[in-house]
């Protein structure tokens, strides 16, 4: 199931609505850390207040790899004081160069945990090993077919899988 807010206050009565679940995924509205966000917008470090004995909160950073390698690397040093245990990349599809991936990791010491191949959610997320994020960073993906699948196969957990 899923839920939409656009309150913090809204956002921790949803929690309350998920307590039956192993595991809750958050999409944050994506929110530049070099200027100040709409009042509208919830503030990412009010996420840090929730931990409690009925929520262990973990964050994962999302970021897209049609960006500038350095891009990535400053915006994810920009978060490190939100803890992130891991990074995301979305977009894959749509980018040629994929070796920004390794790049962010090793810079900001976490691993990849997930990467989004397209824009059905969750079928498109895939929990890559290491050993498969170095095959693509080897082998680039194709000019001509800038699908994941059709570079790596169906070899692929899905996440979920």
């Amino acid at each position: 199931p899923t839920k939409s807010v656009s309150t913090f206050r809204e956002f921790k009565g949803a929690l309350n609505t998920f307590t039956d679940m192993h595991l809750i995924l958050v999409d944050t509205r994506g929110q530049s850390p070099w200027t100040e966000s709409p009042e509208e917008d919830i503030d990412l470090r009010a996420y840090q207040s929730l931990g409690s004995a009925d929520f262990e909160i973990k964050y994962s950073l999302c970021l897209s790899t049609t960006n500038a390698t350095q891009n990535l690397i400053d915006l994810a040093q920009s978060y490190r004081d939100i803890r992130p245990m891991s990074l995301v990349f979305t977009k894959v599809d749509e980018s040629r160069q994929i070796g920004s991936m390794l790049s962010v990791s090793m810079e900001t010491e976490l691993p990849i945990s997930h990467v989004c191949h397209g824009p059905q959610v969750p079928d498109d997320i895939m929990s890559p090993t290491d050993g498969e994020v170095a095959r693509w960073i080897q082998h680039g993906l194709s000019s001509s077919d800038s699908t994941l699948e059709s570079q790596i196969g169906e070899s692929m957990p899905k996440m979920g899988a």
